[in-house]
């Protein structure tokens, strides 16, 4: 399974924020901004036990697009990012429905009673 640093998130989101181009490394103060959204989104989610794997490591691919989102909802307006903020929203909460899917437990159902002929 492939999995990204938390630096591949950050970049992630100030991408998302429109404050990075395709090419560009994100400034420090804007990485160390971010990082500590990101740390804060990701405490809460985990502590709600909405992420099975371990916040301090690797992220997983499968959730990076969706955390992406979620966590630029809360910084639009610190990055001036207010044409975007329609779309990051709309986004943002496919993630948060994305990220429950991905951690849903499978439906197991209701006990069915024999009948024995």
């Amino acid at each position: 399974m492939a999995t990204y640093s938390r630096e591949e998130l950050v970049r992630q989101v100030l991408l998302r924020l429109g404050v990075l181009d395709a090419d560009e490394a994100p400034e420090a103060r804007d990485a160390a901004d971010v990082g500590r959204m990101a740390q804060t989104v990701m405490e809460d989610l985990y502590t709600e036990g909405k992420l099975p794997f371990d916040i301090e490591g690797d992220i997983p691919a499968r959730y990076l697009t969706h955390l992406s989102y979620v966590i630029a909802e809360p910084l639009v307006a610190d990055y001036g990012a207010l044409s975007r903020e329609a779309t990051i929203a709309r986004n943002a909460d496919i993630g948060r429905r994305a990220i429950n899917r991905l951690n849903a437990t499978t439906y197991q159902g209701a006990v069915v009673p024999s009948d024995y002929f």
